[in-house]
């Protein structure tokens, strides 16, 4: 172990006895354009983008089932807080039937 250390030490200290390359001209007037342009940017931010991360960020598996977990459960929970409510009326379907005696046409045979 301590031989890859001594290794290590060798590397490192060749590495930083090494001079930095030199940087491109203008690199660092690059570097504050670049940050200026991203804070306007940001700033920028109107009711599109805003739409376009509301999707991006719903349209992922977790959102879209968690989504359709809550709306199921809320509609079967609701459906039977409504029921529990009211009661439950038929749909009067016997005048269709032959043994209804309202119904005019159920005289005829």
């Amino acid at each position: 172990m301590k031989h890859n250390q001594d290794q290590l030490d060798q590397l490192l200290g060749a590495m930083s006895a090494k001079q930095a390359p030199a940087l491109p001209p203008g690199f660092q007037q690059n570097v504050w354009r670049e940050i200026r342009q991203r804070r306007e940017s940001n700033r920028n931010f109107g009711l599109v983008d805003f739409a376009n991360w509301l999707l991006g960020a719903a349209l992922q598996p977790r959102p879209v089932a968690a989504a359709l977990t809550l709306a199921l459960l809320l509609g079967v929970f609701g459906g039977f807080s409504v029921s529990a409510e009211k009661p439950v009326h038929r749909l009067q379907f016997e005048a269709f039937s032959a043994h209804s005696s309202g119904f005019p046409l159920s005289s005829i045979k």
